[in-house]
């Protein structure tokens, strides 16, 4: 037994598998619950299409032969559609702020896969979806309620729970997001050495070419040399960021270029969802060492709440190795 315990611990498996502090996936599922919050809300905005007669009448025409599980398979009623993503707004909203933790997060994976599928056969269709419901998936299996949430706040505001005590949870869902995140990008890369029109720098010019940009840039953006930078920079940071995930002295480098990458891909192609929620599950890539330094650093929790009555809410004392120990 003592070898396969140091057998798993040479190969990083109890790192994995390891308890700790509930701050990190309490961000997670703060950050997530949010991209449900605005993925819902894009769906909102195109009320006034989904009400259009030629939209009912084809969802009238192909939602029997719908093979996939959507709580809004056989609705055909625009206005039913409506109220089933106010809901969905509400329950991403409880997620977000930790209210009923468990059951909110699992009601919004629900309605994410409903909505998705509901709208997979038509115009509005968003694969990049599939990676926010993957991510909720593994943050289901988690007590994401420990931190930053409503649910802690009360429990404290009723005396059940201390307020500058943390229960010790499993991390395995958070590291399970952050594998997913390095699996995602490794995958990438691998497919993108293997296609020409990434190698011979094109590609980017060809997602242009191919309608899959933004109005709003102005058109020598979307031509080499802008382009050409664009396509070999893009693999590059594809390359760094799951290196830093191995060597995590880079991870503070490979964050903030992350999000830098994924906000440009947001606000210049059309890619839906992907990007903001690939963003918002960056929160797993930092271990409980890189929490403490940013709490520790910038200490904004004290400085911005201190007075305020959420401060229950977010107030923490980050404990030392030797405190953890005693």
């Amino acid at each position: 037994m003592s070898k396969l315990n140091k057998f798993l611990k040479n190969i990083g498996v109890n790192k994995f598998f390891h308890y700790g502090d509930p701050f990190s996936t309490g961000v997670v599922r703060l950050s997530l619950g949010f991209c449900s919050a605005i993925y819902v809300l894009s769906f909102l905005k195109i009320t006034d299409y989904l009400s259009k007669e030629e939209y009912s009448s084809f969802k009238e025409r192909i939602f029997f032969s719908d093979p996939y599980f959507s709580l809004l398979n056989d609705v055909s009623d625009i206005s039913t559609v409506i109220i089933f993503l106010k809901v969905s707004l509400i329950f991403s909203l409880f997620m977000t702020f930790g209210f009923f933790s468990r059951i909110s997060t699992f009601a919004v994976y629900v309605c994410i896969i409903s909505i998705s599928n509901y709208f997979s056969l038509d115009v509005f269709s968003i694969n990049s979806s599939r990676l926010l419901i993957l991510n909720i998936s593994y943050l289901l299996f988690s007590q994401s309620g420990a931190a930053f949430s409503l649910d802690r706040l009360i429990k404290v505001k009723l005396g059940i729970v201390d307020m500058n005590s943390f229960e010790k949870i499993p991390l395995w869902p958070k590291n399970l997001i952050s594998f997913q995140l390095f699996i995602m990008y490794f995958s990438c890369v691998m497919y993108k050495l293997l296609d020409s029109s990434w190698i011979n720098g094109r590609s980017v010019y060809y997602v242009f070419r191919m309608g899959c940009g933004m109005d709003f840039l102005h058109e020598f953006l979307t031509f080499p040399p802008f382009t050409t930078i664009a396509t070999y920079g893009t693999i590059l940071l594809e390359i760094f960021i799951p290196f830093s995930l191995i060597n995590r002295k880079y991870i503070k480098y490979s964050v903030p270029i992350g999000v830098l990458l994924h906000l440009i891909m947001y606000f210049c192609l059309n890619v839906g969802i992907f990007s903001l929620a690939v963003i918002c599950s960056y929160p797993a890539i930092l271990s409980e060492k890189d929490y403490g330094a940013i709490f520790k650093k910038i200490n904004l929790v004290e400085s911005l709440f201190k007075k305020s009555t959420f401060y229950k809410l977010f107030k923490f004392r980050w404990r030392t190795d030797e405190e953890n120990h005693k």
